[in-house]
């Protein structure tokens, strides 16, 4: 190789043994493979280990088949190490969750026409965070107001994640609800909102943490499950419906049709909750997911 070794083994006094003793590898090892695995983990963990960009690892590191280079690969992408002792960042993937739109399947209360908005909240539980949003328009008491039996509307059909993009991608519980506004007095969105996300922020200690490696579909099950009994129990400012939650893995996500290629009325979408209901009124949310390449 045409590097330095103390570019890669930059501890004082180092052996090789020591090294492939910290990279958790058995004697005898090569000082390539050795290199290839040091300059990974240090790139990795400076680019903020599992928690980061990255991700967990999804493979172990293999070497390529012309022997110049060395490669590990991780949700969020491919941590490439080359033959001048440099670790780049080869392929990049995020995924983007976009709201498309709600459809009103029942009869919404004795006025036959009712006002609410959404809450929709992800979970990742392979890192452990939660995100909340309100639509339409987050951070507004705006809502979708006189909503009649069959109707559609697109309201705040914009990108849920837009410039910060689930990265990196993994396996996703989507929870999505209806909120009805109570009939005088406007909507207490901002309070509903709160009271979901503080919500939200116990699950990963209640029924799921950051684990350091990849989420089964047992694991998501379980923590799909517990995320319903902790919906279920929240205290919101309006009045909520039965909230819809999902949990995804990558594989079901790569599995669905391509965005906007399934169709209710004007909206395009690849997703759709389950029945959303209180036993009067009934809907539907709409989202398109999408796993993309990031150029590194």
């Amino acid at each position: 190789m045409s590097f330095g070794l103390r570019s890669v083994f930059t501890a004082p006094n180092t052996t090789l043994r020591q090294q492939a003793g910290s990279a958790n590898l058995a004697a005898p090892i090569s000082v390539k493979l050795l290199a290839g695995h040091v300059a990974i983990a240090a790139r990795y963990i400076a680019l903020g280990g599992f928690r980061g960009a990255l991700g967990v690892s999804t493979t172990g590191i293999t070497e390529s088949t012309d022997g110049l280079s060395f490669v590990q690969s991780f949700r969020g992408g491919d941590l490439k190490f080359t033959n001048d002792g440099d670790v780049q960042l080869d392929r990049g993937v995020a995924l983007k969750i976009d709201f498309a739109g709600i459809h009103c399947f029942g009869n919404p209360g004795l006025g036959k026409n009712d006002t609410v908005y959404g809450i929709i909240s992800w979970y990742i539980p392979e890192q452990a965070k939660t995100t909340t949003v309100k639509v339409p328009n987050d951070n507004s008491d705006d809502a979708f107001e006189n909503f009649e039996q069959g109707e559609d509307r697109t309201e705040g059909a914009t990108e849920l994640l837009g410039l910060q993009p689930v990265t990196p991608p993994q396996p996703v519980i989507l929870s999505a609800n209806v909120v009805r506004c109570p009939n005088f007095g406007g909507c207490n969105s901002e309070e509903t909102k709160a009271n979901v996300a503080s919500a939200f922020s116990t699950v990963g200690q209640t029924y799921g943490y950051a684990v350091g490696g990849p989420v089964g579909a047992e694991v998501l099950s379980k923590i799909g499950d517990g995320i319903g009994k902790t919906l279920a129990g929240v205290f919101f400012g309006d009045n909520p419906m039965n909230p819809a939650s999902k949990p995804l893995s990558l594989e079901a996500i790569r599995a669905l049709p391509p965005m906007y290629s399934l169709s209710q009325g004007p909206i395009n979408y690849n997703f759709e909750t389950d029945i959303i209901s209180d036993g009067d009124a009934s809907y539907k949310m709409y989202f398109n997911l999408h796993l993309y390449s990031v150029i590194p």
